[in-house]
C-alpha cells in the first residue's frame, strides 16, 4: 500500500477511513489490541527511519554506522508496513506529520553536534527499547513477539553505539535526555489512538 496516495477523513459513521486516489477503502476500527500496537510501531519505525536520514543528510561525508542503524530501521518498517496491510489495521493518520518530523530532528541533531546527534538516538532508543518491552509482556508466543523482541534487541544496540559515540559528553544531557524521552512518550501516545 502507497501511503503518500492515502488520504485520511471521516466517513458517514464518524470513523476514520482511507480514500486512496484509486478507491475508498474503509478499513475496520480498533476492535482488536494488535490494531493499535501495529500503527504504533509502524508510526515509531518510521520516525526511527526518518531521523536516521535526516542525520545522514546533515554529515559532512558517508556515516557508515548511521547508514547500518537506517538499514535495521528500514527492515522494522517494512515489517510493519506488511502487518498494517495484512492485519487492515488503520496507520496513524499523523503519517505525513511523523515521516517530516522525524527527518527535521535527525538534521537538526546531527547539524547541532555528533554528542547532541548520539544524544537524541540514546533518548529515543531508551523508549522505544521500554515500549517495545512492554509489548513483548503482553503478547502470546509468535512470530509477532519474536520481531518485537528482535527489533528491541536492535534499539538496545543502537543506544549502546549511540553512548560509545559520546552522547553523555552533551552539555546538559540529562535534560536533553529527559526531553527527547517525554517528547517519544508522547509522539507514542498519539500514534497509538490517531
Amino acid at each position: 500500500m502507497n501511503f503518500k496516495k492515502l488520504i485520511f477523513h471521516k466517513n458517514k459513521d464518524n470513523q476514520f477511513a482511507m480514500k486512496s486516489k484509486e478507491k475508498y477503502t474503509y478499513l475496520p476500527g480498533d476492535d482488536k489490541n494488535n490494531h493499535a500496537m501495529l500503527r504504533v510501531n509502524q508510526a515509531g519505525e518510521l520516525g526511527a527511519v526518518t531521523i536516521y536520514r535526516g542525520q545522514i543528510a546533515a554529515q559532512p561525508g558517508p556515516n557508515p554506522t548511521l547508514q547500518a542503524m537506517l538499514a535495521h530501521e528500514q527492515v522494522h518498517l517494512d515489517y510493519f508496513n506488511h502487518e498494517i496491510t495484512k492485519n487492515r489495521a488503520r496507520p496513524s493518520i499523523f503519517y505525513p506529520l511523523w515521516q517530516n518530523l522525524g527527518f527535521a530532528i535527525g538534521y537538526a541533531s546531527a547539524a547541532v553536534s555528533p554528542h547532541a546527534q548520539h544524544a537524541l538516538t540514546v533518548g529515543v532508543e531508551l523508549e522505544i527499547s521500554d515500549h517495545y518491552n512492554r509489548q513483548i509482556t503482553q503478547l502470546p508466543d509468535g512470530d509477532l513477539k519474536n520481531k518485537i523482541q528482535q527489533f528491541k534487541n536492535d534499539e538496545d544496540h543502537h543506544k549502546d553505539m549511540a553512548l560509545a559515540g559520546g552522547a553523555e559528553q552533551l552539555p546538559f544531557y540529562n535534560i536533553f535526555l529527559r526531553a527527547v524521552r517525554g517528547g517519544t512518550r508522547l509522539a507514542i501516545t498519539i500514534a497509538e489512538k490517531l
